[in-house]
Protein backbone atom coordinates (compact mmCIF):
# COMPACT_ATOMS: atom_id res chain seq x y z
CA UNK A 1 0.00 0.00 0.00
CA UNK A 2 3.08 2.49 0.76
CA UNK A 3 3.09 2.73 -3.66
CA UNK A 4 -0.37 3.36 -3.68
CA UNK A 5 0.18 5.94 -0.87
CA UNK A 6 2.43 7.36 -2.52
CA UNK A 7 1.16 7.94 -6.23
CA UNK A 8 -1.97 10.00 -4.19
CA UNK A 9 0.39 12.23 -2.69
CA UNK A 10 2.37 12.93 -5.82
CA UNK A 11 -0.84 13.57 -7.50
CA UNK A 12 -1.91 16.02 -5.27
CA UNK A 13 1.31 17.51 -5.27
CA UNK A 14 1.41 17.83 -9.02
CA UNK A 15 -2.19 19.05 -9.04
CA UNK A 16 -1.35 22.12 -6.57
CA UNK A 17 1.48 22.98 -8.13
CA UNK A 18 0.28 23.28 -11.83
CA UNK A 19 -2.80 25.20 -10.39
CA UNK A 20 -1.01 27.73 -8.72
CA UNK A 21 -0.78 30.18 -11.80
CA UNK A 22 1.67 33.43 -11.39
CA UNK A 23 2.54 36.09 -13.90
CA UNK A 24 3.55 39.84 -13.64
CA UNK A 25 1.36 42.53 -13.27
CA UNK A 26 1.26 45.47 -15.09
CA UNK A 27 3.05 47.46 -12.51
CA UNK A 28 6.14 44.95 -12.51
CA UNK A 29 4.28 43.02 -9.60
CA UNK A 30 3.31 39.68 -8.96
CA UNK A 31 -0.12 38.50 -9.49
CA UNK A 32 -1.94 35.08 -8.63
CA UNK A 33 -5.01 33.33 -10.13
CA UNK A 34 -6.26 29.65 -9.79
CA UNK A 35 -4.68 27.99 -12.98
CA UNK A 36 -6.61 24.88 -14.88
CA UNK A 37 -10.15 25.45 -12.96
CA UNK A 38 -12.68 26.06 -15.34
CA UNK A 39 -11.51 24.96 -18.54
CA UNK A 40 -13.24 22.55 -20.58
CA UNK A 41 -11.32 19.69 -20.12
CA UNK A 42 -10.63 19.63 -16.51
CA UNK A 43 -14.04 18.19 -15.33
CA UNK A 44 -13.33 15.18 -16.93
CA UNK A 45 -9.64 14.63 -16.07
CA UNK A 46 -10.91 15.58 -12.19
CA UNK A 47 -12.09 12.04 -12.15
CA UNK A 48 -8.62 10.47 -12.51
CA UNK A 49 -6.70 13.02 -10.67
CA UNK A 50 -9.15 13.22 -7.63
CA UNK A 51 -7.84 10.78 -5.27
CA UNK A 52 -8.61 12.14 -1.84
CA UNK A 53 -10.96 9.42 -1.12
CA UNK A 54 -8.31 6.56 -2.18
CA UNK A 55 -6.20 8.34 0.06
CA UNK A 56 -8.44 7.98 2.58
CA UNK A 57 -9.19 3.83 2.08
CA UNK A 58 -5.20 3.69 2.05
CA UNK A 59 -5.56 5.43 5.52
CA UNK A 60 -8.00 3.45 6.97
CA UNK A 61 -6.59 0.37 5.81
CA UNK A 62 -2.61 1.37 7.69
CA UNK A 63 -4.86 2.59 10.68
CA UNK A 64 -6.64 -0.91 10.74
CA UNK A 65 -3.33 -2.48 10.73
CA UNK A 66 -1.76 -0.32 13.69
CA UNK A 67 -4.82 -0.39 15.81
CA UNK A 68 -4.53 -4.07 15.66
CA UNK A 69 -0.85 -4.35 16.53
CA UNK A 70 -1.53 -1.86 19.13
CA UNK A 71 -4.22 -3.93 20.54
CA UNK A 72 -1.88 -7.38 20.25
CA UNK A 73 0.83 -5.73 22.11
CA UNK A 74 -1.58 -4.61 25.37
CA UNK A 75 -2.43 -1.23 24.21
CA UNK A 76 -5.04 1.15 24.87
CA UNK A 77 -7.30 3.40 22.23
CA UNK A 78 -6.04 6.31 24.04
CA UNK A 79 -2.54 5.51 23.40
CA UNK A 80 -3.33 4.41 19.98
CA UNK A 81 -4.84 8.08 19.47
CA UNK A 82 -2.09 9.53 20.97
CA UNK A 83 0.41 8.21 18.70
CA UNK A 84 -1.57 8.86 15.78
CA UNK A 85 -1.80 12.39 16.92
CA UNK A 86 1.60 13.58 17.93
CA UNK A 87 2.50 11.91 14.04
CA UNK A 88 0.42 14.64 12.33
CA UNK A 89 0.84 17.57 14.47
CA UNK A 90 4.21 18.17 14.92
CA UNK A 91 4.83 18.51 10.94
CA UNK A 92 2.15 20.86 11.34
CA UNK A 93 3.55 22.80 14.46
CA UNK A 94 6.70 23.30 12.65
CA UNK A 95 5.62 24.56 9.29
CA UNK A 96 2.33 26.89 10.71
CA UNK A 97 5.47 28.59 12.91
CA UNK A 98 8.00 28.69 10.29
CA UNK A 99 5.55 29.70 7.35
CA UNK A 100 4.00 32.44 9.62
CA UNK A 101 7.07 33.94 10.39
CA UNK A 102 7.98 34.25 7.03
CA UNK A 103 4.97 36.07 6.14
CA UNK A 104 5.14 38.47 9.08
CA UNK A 105 8.94 39.11 8.43
CA UNK A 106 7.96 39.64 4.68
CA UNK A 107 5.20 41.93 6.02
CA UNK A 108 7.65 44.19 7.81
CA UNK A 109 9.45 44.55 4.84
CA UNK A 110 7.15 45.90 3.17
CA UNK A 111 6.05 43.52 1.01
CA UNK A 112 1.90 43.82 -0.62
CA UNK A 113 -0.49 42.80 2.27
CA UNK A 114 -2.34 41.63 -0.11
CA UNK A 115 -0.31 39.36 -1.95
CA UNK A 116 0.95 37.95 1.83
CA UNK A 117 -2.96 37.47 2.73
CA UNK A 118 -3.00 35.13 -0.83
CA UNK A 119 0.06 33.44 0.10
CA UNK A 120 -1.50 32.88 3.41
CA UNK A 121 -4.79 31.45 1.82
CA UNK A 122 -2.79 28.87 -0.51
CA UNK A 123 -0.52 27.47 2.47
CA UNK A 124 -3.57 27.36 4.16
CA UNK A 125 -6.47 26.22 2.29
CA UNK A 126 -4.68 22.30 2.28
CA UNK A 127 -4.39 21.80 5.64
CA UNK A 128 -8.32 21.35 5.80
CA UNK A 129 -6.78 17.37 5.07
CA UNK A 130 -4.80 17.37 8.22
CA UNK A 131 -7.82 18.60 10.46
CA UNK A 132 -10.07 16.05 8.69
CA UNK A 133 -7.43 13.20 9.25
CA UNK A 134 -6.34 13.69 13.05
CA UNK A 135 -10.59 13.38 13.14
CA UNK A 136 -10.85 10.62 11.07
CA UNK A 137 -7.80 8.53 12.67
CA UNK A 138 -9.28 9.50 16.11
CA UNK A 139 -12.45 7.69 15.90
CA UNK A 140 -10.05 4.46 14.74
CA UNK A 141 -10.84 2.31 17.97
CA UNK A 142 -14.61 2.83 17.59
CA UNK A 143 -15.28 2.65 14.02
CA UNK A 144 -12.96 -0.75 14.16
CA UNK A 145 -15.09 -2.28 16.63
CA UNK A 146 -18.32 -1.02 14.82
CA UNK A 147 -16.55 -2.83 11.98
CA UNK A 148 -15.92 -6.15 14.02
CA UNK A 149 -19.43 -6.39 14.79
CA UNK A 150 -21.28 -5.45 12.07
CA UNK A 151 -19.20 -4.16 9.13
CA UNK A 152 -22.23 -3.79 5.92
CA UNK A 153 -24.74 -2.23 8.72
CA UNK A 154 -21.78 0.20 9.92
CA UNK A 155 -21.27 1.12 5.68
CA UNK A 156 -24.62 1.58 4.94
CA UNK A 157 -25.34 3.25 7.78
CA UNK A 158 -22.77 5.74 6.82
CA UNK A 159 -24.15 5.94 3.40
CA UNK A 160 -27.48 6.38 4.53
CA UNK A 161 -25.93 9.62 6.47
CA UNK A 162 -24.48 10.90 3.53
CA UNK A 163 -27.65 10.43 1.38
CA UNK A 164 -29.66 12.56 3.92
CA UNK A 165 -26.89 15.36 4.58
CA UNK A 166 -26.97 16.10 1.08
CA UNK A 167 -30.86 15.70 0.74
CA UNK A 168 -31.33 18.47 3.33
CA UNK A 169 -28.57 20.64 1.61
CA UNK A 170 -30.36 20.64 -1.53
CA UNK A 171 -33.82 20.65 -0.67
CA UNK A 172 -33.63 22.96 2.30
CA UNK A 173 -30.89 25.03 0.60
CA UNK A 174 -29.03 25.16 3.73
CA UNK A 175 -24.68 24.84 2.09
CA UNK A 176 -23.76 24.78 5.39
CA UNK A 177 -24.92 21.71 6.43
CA UNK A 178 -23.47 20.02 3.25
CA UNK A 179 -20.27 20.20 5.91
CA UNK A 180 -21.50 17.53 7.93
CA UNK A 181 -20.17 15.03 5.21
CA UNK A 182 -17.01 15.76 6.18
CA UNK A 183 -17.99 13.12 8.93
CA UNK A 184 -20.05 10.65 6.98
CA UNK A 185 -17.86 10.66 3.66
CA UNK A 186 -14.32 10.20 4.87
CA UNK A 187 -15.37 7.67 7.94
CA UNK A 188 -17.15 5.47 4.77
CA UNK A 189 -13.96 6.03 3.09
CA UNK A 190 -11.82 4.79 6.23
CA UNK A 191 -14.50 1.67 6.57
CA UNK A 192 -13.48 0.46 2.99
CA UNK A 193 -10.17 0.74 3.98
CA UNK A 194 -10.80 -1.51 7.23
CA UNK A 195 -13.08 -4.00 5.08
CA UNK A 196 -9.79 -4.08 2.70
CA UNK A 197 -7.00 -4.95 5.43
CA UNK A 198 -9.85 -7.99 6.34
CA UNK A 199 -8.33 -9.92 3.04
CA UNK A 200 -12.24 -10.54 3.00
CA UNK A 201 -13.71 -8.35 -0.02
CA UNK A 202 -13.71 -10.85 -2.28
CA UNK A 203 -16.50 -13.04 0.17
CA UNK A 204 -17.87 -9.55 1.10
CA UNK A 205 -18.43 -8.36 -2.51
CA UNK A 206 -19.24 -11.99 -4.01
CA UNK A 207 -22.08 -12.15 -1.50
CA UNK A 208 -23.62 -8.44 -2.28
CA UNK A 209 -22.63 -8.88 -6.01
CA UNK A 210 -24.94 -11.83 -6.81
CA UNK A 211 -27.73 -10.04 -4.16
CA UNK A 212 -27.67 -6.90 -6.56
CA UNK A 213 -26.39 -7.98 -10.21
CA UNK A 214 -27.02 -11.62 -10.53
CA UNK A 215 -26.12 -15.55 -9.38
CA UNK A 216 -23.88 -15.60 -12.22
CA UNK A 217 -21.72 -12.22 -11.47
CA UNK A 218 -20.48 -14.07 -8.77
CA UNK A 219 -17.79 -15.52 -10.03
CA UNK A 220 -14.00 -14.38 -9.27
CA UNK A 221 -13.74 -12.78 -12.42
CA UNK A 222 -16.34 -12.19 -15.50
CA UNK A 223 -15.61 -12.64 -19.07
CA UNK A 224 -11.73 -12.21 -17.74
CA UNK A 225 -12.24 -9.05 -15.58
CA UNK A 226 -12.01 -9.19 -11.80
CA UNK A 227 -15.10 -8.96 -9.98
CA UNK A 228 -13.56 -6.31 -8.22
CA UNK A 229 -13.07 -4.49 -11.81
CA UNK A 230 -16.34 -5.14 -12.89
CA UNK A 231 -18.22 -3.47 -10.04
CA UNK A 232 -15.46 -0.41 -10.49
CA UNK A 233 -16.97 -0.50 -13.60
CA UNK A 234 -20.62 -0.78 -12.43
CA UNK A 235 -20.18 2.59 -9.81
CA UNK A 236 -18.89 4.60 -11.89
CA UNK A 237 -21.35 4.00 -14.25
CA UNK A 238 -24.11 4.95 -11.66
CA UNK A 239 -21.73 8.07 -10.62
CA UNK A 240 -22.30 9.21 -14.68
CA UNK A 241 -25.86 9.18 -14.35
CA UNK A 242 -26.05 11.14 -11.26
CA UNK A 243 -24.04 13.74 -12.21
CA UNK A 244 -25.33 13.89 -15.45
CA UNK A 245 -29.35 13.68 -14.01
CA UNK A 246 -28.35 14.85 -10.56
CA UNK A 247 -27.63 18.10 -8.57
CA UNK A 248 -24.38 17.13 -8.71
CA UNK A 249 -21.37 18.83 -10.49
CA UNK A 250 -19.19 16.86 -13.17
CA UNK A 251 -16.34 18.25 -11.86
CA UNK A 252 -14.86 16.13 -8.85
CA UNK A 253 -12.96 18.93 -7.42
CA UNK A 254 -16.50 20.56 -6.81
CA UNK A 255 -17.70 17.63 -4.95
CA UNK A 256 -14.88 18.07 -2.73
CA UNK A 257 -16.22 21.13 -0.83
CA UNK A 258 -18.13 19.74 1.12
CA UNK A 259 -18.26 16.24 0.39
CA UNK A 260 -21.43 14.68 -1.90
CA UNK A 261 -22.25 11.37 -2.54
CA UNK A 262 -20.62 11.91 -6.33
CA UNK A 263 -17.31 12.02 -4.26
CA UNK A 264 -18.81 9.15 -2.28
CA UNK A 265 -19.80 6.95 -5.20
CA UNK A 266 -16.10 7.81 -6.77
CA UNK A 267 -14.09 6.88 -3.73
CA UNK A 268 -16.40 3.36 -3.69
CA UNK A 269 -15.25 3.08 -7.66
CA UNK A 270 -11.78 3.74 -6.39
CA UNK A 271 -12.22 0.81 -3.38
CA UNK A 272 -13.22 -1.94 -6.00
CA UNK A 273 -10.75 -0.68 -8.49
CA UNK A 274 -8.12 -1.26 -5.46
CA UNK A 275 -9.34 -4.44 -4.06
CA UNK A 276 -8.92 -5.94 -8.11
CA UNK A 277 -5.37 -4.60 -8.38
CA UNK A 278 -4.20 -5.15 -4.89
CA UNK A 279 -4.04 -9.42 -5.12
CA UNK A 280 -1.32 -8.54 -8.02
CA UNK A 281 0.90 -5.98 -6.39
CA UNK A 282 1.19 -8.64 -3.49
CA UNK A 283 2.14 -11.48 -5.87
CA UNK A 284 4.50 -8.64 -7.53
CA UNK A 285 6.60 -7.75 -4.10
CA UNK A 286 6.55 -11.06 -2.69
CA UNK A 287 7.73 -13.00 -5.80
CA UNK A 288 10.47 -9.75 -6.17
CA UNK A 289 11.48 -10.97 -2.15
CA UNK A 290 11.67 -14.84 -2.78
CA UNK A 291 12.84 -14.27 -6.45
CA UNK A 292 16.55 -15.85 -5.35
CA UNK A 293 15.15 -18.99 -4.28
CA UNK A 294 11.94 -19.63 -6.15
CA UNK A 295 13.30 -18.12 -9.32
CA UNK A 296 9.20 -16.66 -10.05
CA UNK A 297 10.63 -13.52 -12.09
CA UNK A 298 13.58 -12.42 -13.56
CA UNK A 299 16.64 -11.04 -11.41
CA UNK A 300 16.20 -7.67 -13.59
CA UNK A 301 12.21 -7.96 -13.23
CA UNK A 302 12.84 -8.37 -9.25
CA UNK A 303 15.30 -5.29 -9.17
CA UNK A 304 12.68 -3.08 -10.71
CA UNK A 305 10.06 -4.14 -8.64
CA UNK A 306 12.14 -4.09 -5.30
CA UNK A 307 13.38 0.06 -6.72
CA UNK A 308 9.55 0.66 -7.02
CA UNK A 309 8.60 -0.70 -3.47
CA UNK A 310 11.29 1.53 -2.10
CA UNK A 311 10.67 4.54 -3.80
CA UNK A 312 6.90 4.23 -2.70
CA UNK A 313 7.96 3.54 0.87
CA UNK A 314 10.35 6.66 0.87
CA UNK A 315 7.86 8.99 -0.31
CA UNK A 316 5.15 7.34 1.64
CA UNK A 317 7.41 7.60 5.15
CA UNK A 318 7.61 11.25 4.07
CA UNK A 319 4.04 11.89 2.67
CA UNK A 320 2.95 14.36 5.99
CA UNK A 321 6.11 16.65 5.23
CA UNK A 322 5.60 16.44 1.40
CA UNK A 323 1.96 17.57 1.60
CA UNK A 324 2.34 20.14 4.46
CA UNK A 325 5.50 21.95 2.78
CA UNK A 326 4.63 21.43 -1.15
CA UNK A 327 2.80 24.81 -1.48
CA UNK A 328 5.15 26.85 0.47
CA UNK A 329 7.89 25.38 -1.66
CA UNK A 330 5.71 26.15 -4.68
CA UNK A 331 5.16 30.07 -3.59
CA UNK A 332 8.46 29.97 -2.48
CA UNK A 333 9.88 29.55 -6.24
CA UNK A 334 7.39 31.62 -7.51
CA UNK A 335 8.40 34.37 -5.49
CA UNK A 336 12.28 33.31 -6.26
CA UNK A 337 11.49 33.23 -10.23
CA UNK A 338 9.90 37.28 -9.61
CA UNK A 339 12.50 38.01 -7.60
CA UNK A 340 15.66 37.46 -10.19
CA UNK A 341 13.51 38.42 -13.30
CA UNK A 342 13.25 35.29 -15.40
CA UNK A 343 9.91 35.09 -17.42
CA UNK A 344 6.45 34.61 -15.87
CA UNK A 345 4.07 33.36 -18.40
CA UNK A 346 0.30 33.64 -18.64
CA UNK A 347 -1.58 30.95 -17.24
CA UNK A 348 -2.46 28.61 -20.12
CA UNK A 349 -0.66 30.20 -23.06
CA UNK A 350 1.54 28.37 -25.01
CA UNK A 351 4.91 29.38 -22.98
CA UNK A 352 3.28 28.39 -19.75
CA UNK A 353 2.40 24.87 -20.69
CA UNK A 354 5.70 24.15 -22.56
CA UNK A 355 7.53 25.53 -18.88
CA UNK A 356 5.38 23.29 -16.96
CA UNK A 357 7.70 20.11 -16.75
CA UNK A 358 10.50 22.54 -15.92
CA UNK A 359 8.04 24.28 -13.40
CA UNK A 360 7.85 20.66 -11.63
CA UNK A 361 11.18 19.52 -12.00
CA UNK A 362 12.49 22.63 -10.39
CA UNK A 363 10.17 22.35 -7.61
CA UNK A 364 11.26 18.57 -6.91
CA UNK A 365 14.52 19.53 -6.39
CA UNK A 366 14.22 22.02 -4.68
CA UNK A 367 11.57 20.31 -2.21
CA UNK A 368 13.92 17.26 -2.22
CA UNK A 369 17.18 19.86 -1.52
CA UNK A 370 15.00 21.21 1.83
CA UNK A 371 13.67 17.50 2.78
CA UNK A 372 17.81 16.45 2.91
CA UNK A 373 18.16 19.18 4.78
CA UNK A 374 15.53 18.72 7.29
CA UNK A 375 16.37 14.84 7.66
CA UNK A 376 20.25 16.11 8.85
CA UNK A 377 18.75 18.82 11.27
CA UNK A 378 15.60 17.19 12.38
CA UNK A 379 16.71 14.11 15.41
CA UNK A 380 19.06 16.78 16.99
CA UNK A 381 15.92 19.47 17.13
CA UNK A 382 13.82 16.65 18.29
CA UNK A 383 16.17 15.78 20.73
CA UNK A 384 16.03 19.15 22.46
CA UNK A 385 12.06 19.68 21.84
CA UNK A 386 11.97 16.34 23.47
CA UNK A 387 13.49 17.22 26.37
CA UNK A 388 12.38 20.70 26.94
CA UNK A 389 9.03 20.04 26.88
CA UNK A 390 9.45 17.20 28.73
CA UNK A 391 11.42 18.95 31.64
CA UNK A 392 8.24 21.63 31.66
CA UNK A 393 5.48 18.54 31.16
CA UNK A 394 7.21 17.37 34.37
CA UNK A 395 6.51 19.98 36.47
CA UNK A 396 3.03 21.49 35.48
CA UNK A 397 1.64 19.55 32.57
CA UNK A 398 -1.28 16.40 32.49
CA UNK A 399 0.01 14.62 35.29
CA UNK A 400 -0.04 17.35 37.82
CA UNK A 401 -4.14 17.47 37.26
CA UNK A 402 -4.57 14.50 38.70
CA UNK A 403 -4.21 11.82 35.73
CA UNK A 404 -2.70 8.47 36.12
CA UNK A 405 -1.33 6.94 33.24
CA UNK A 406 -4.42 4.98 33.27
CA UNK A 407 -6.95 7.58 32.95
CA UNK A 408 -8.13 7.46 36.48
CA UNK A 409 -7.86 10.18 39.32
CA UNK A 410 -4.84 9.50 41.51
CA UNK A 411 -2.37 11.58 43.71
CA UNK A 412 0.66 12.54 42.27
CA UNK A 413 2.64 9.58 44.11
CA UNK A 414 0.26 7.08 43.37
CA UNK A 415 2.13 3.45 43.29
CA UNK A 416 3.25 1.75 39.95
CA UNK A 417 0.55 -0.72 41.05
CA UNK A 418 -2.10 1.43 40.31
CA UNK A 419 -1.01 1.61 36.72
CA UNK A 420 1.72 3.54 36.07
CA UNK A 421 3.65 1.94 33.75
CA UNK A 422 7.34 2.28 35.08
CA UNK A 423 9.89 0.77 32.20
CA UNK A 424 12.15 2.90 30.89
CA UNK A 425 12.19 1.66 27.33
CA UNK A 426 8.41 1.85 26.82
CA UNK A 427 6.94 4.57 24.43
CA UNK A 428 5.78 7.61 25.72
CA UNK A 429 2.01 7.40 24.75
CA UNK A 430 1.85 4.18 27.12
CA UNK A 431 -0.08 6.02 29.98
CA UNK A 432 -2.04 8.35 27.86
CA UNK A 433 -5.65 8.37 29.28
CA UNK A 434 -9.00 9.07 27.48
CA UNK A 435 -8.86 12.38 28.45
CA UNK A 436 -5.76 13.45 27.88
CA UNK A 437 -6.69 12.04 23.81
CA UNK A 438 -9.74 13.94 23.92
CA UNK A 439 -7.80 16.94 24.64
CA UNK A 440 -4.91 16.56 22.08
CA UNK A 441 -7.31 15.77 19.81
CA UNK A 442 -9.25 19.02 20.19
CA UNK A 443 -6.30 21.05 20.19
CA UNK A 444 -4.61 19.79 17.07
CA UNK A 445 -7.70 20.15 14.91
CA UNK A 446 -8.84 23.43 16.86
CA UNK A 447 -5.03 24.82 15.84
CA UNK A 448 -5.94 23.61 12.59
CA UNK A 449 -9.04 25.15 12.20
CA UNK A 450 -7.27 28.62 13.71
CA UNK A 451 -5.60 28.62 10.24
CA UNK A 452 -7.68 27.98 8.00
CA UNK A 453 -10.64 30.51 9.09
CA UNK A 454 -8.39 33.01 11.54
CA UNK A 455 -6.85 35.07 8.21
CA UNK A 456 -6.74 38.55 9.85
CA UNK A 457 -3.56 39.00 11.64
CA UNK A 458 -0.33 36.52 10.70
CA UNK A 459 1.21 36.79 14.37
CA UNK A 460 -1.33 36.21 16.68
CA UNK A 461 -3.28 32.89 14.40
CA UNK A 462 0.20 31.91 13.99
CA UNK A 463 1.19 31.83 17.80
CA UNK A 464 -1.96 30.62 18.71
CA UNK A 465 -2.56 27.48 16.32
CA UNK A 466 1.26 26.31 16.92
CA UNK A 467 0.64 26.60 20.48
CA UNK A 468 -2.30 24.58 20.25
CA UNK A 469 -0.69 21.98 17.97
CA UNK A 470 2.11 22.07 20.46
CA UNK A 471 -0.34 20.83 22.94
CA UNK A 472 -1.24 17.89 21.36
CA UNK A 473 2.23 16.61 21.01
CA UNK A 474 3.16 17.14 24.79
CA UNK A 475 4.84 14.54 26.50
CA UNK A 476 3.43 12.58 29.09
CA UNK A 477 5.90 11.65 31.70
CA UNK A 478 5.55 8.59 33.36
CA UNK A 479 6.31 8.32 37.23
CA UNK A 480 7.78 5.85 39.65
CA UNK A 481 6.48 4.87 43.09
CA UNK A 482 7.86 7.95 44.49
CA UNK A 483 6.89 9.92 41.89
CA UNK A 484 9.82 10.51 39.81
CA UNK A 485 10.24 10.58 36.37
CA UNK A 486 10.90 7.27 34.90
CA UNK A 487 11.08 7.71 30.96
CA UNK A 488 10.23 9.84 28.27
CA UNK A 489 9.52 9.45 24.73
CA UNK A 490 11.50 8.36 22.49
CA UNK A 491 9.62 7.84 19.44
CA UNK A 492 10.78 10.13 16.92
CA UNK A 493 7.77 11.82 15.59
CA UNK A 494 7.07 12.43 11.70
CA UNK A 495 4.75 11.40 9.02
CA UNK A 496 2.08 8.74 9.11
CA UNK A 497 4.42 6.14 9.32
CA UNK A 498 2.15 2.93 8.88
CA UNK A 499 3.68 0.10 7.80
CA UNK A 500 0.60 -0.81 5.33
CA UNK A 501 1.97 -2.74 2.71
Amino acid sequence: MDVVRAACVLIVVMLHALMVGVQRSSDGGLSTQVALAGTEWFAPVSWLIQIMPLFFIVGGFASAQHWRGVKSRGGTAAEFVRSRVRRLALPAATMILVVGSALALAGGLGVDPALLAEARLRVAQPLWFLAVYIGVTAMVPIMMRMHGLRPTVTLLGLGGGIVIVDAVRLTAELPAVGYANLVFVWLLMQQLGFLLSDGRVEVWASRRVRMGLGAGTGARRCGGVPRGMLLSIVVLGLLVVVVTRGPYSVDMLVNLNPPTAALALLGLAQFFALSAVKPRLDRWWHAADDSEHSGAVSARGAMRVRAIARAGSAVSAGSMTLYLWHMPVVLAVAAAIWAVGLPLPVPHSEAWWLTRIPWLVALALVWGGAYAMRQAMTRAWQNVVRRALTSVAARWTLPSWGWSSRGKHSPRGASADQGVRTNRGASANQGTSANQAVLYVLAAVAGVVIVLFCLGDIIPSTLVASALLTLSVWPVPRRGRAGGIVGEDRSAPGDTGDEAR
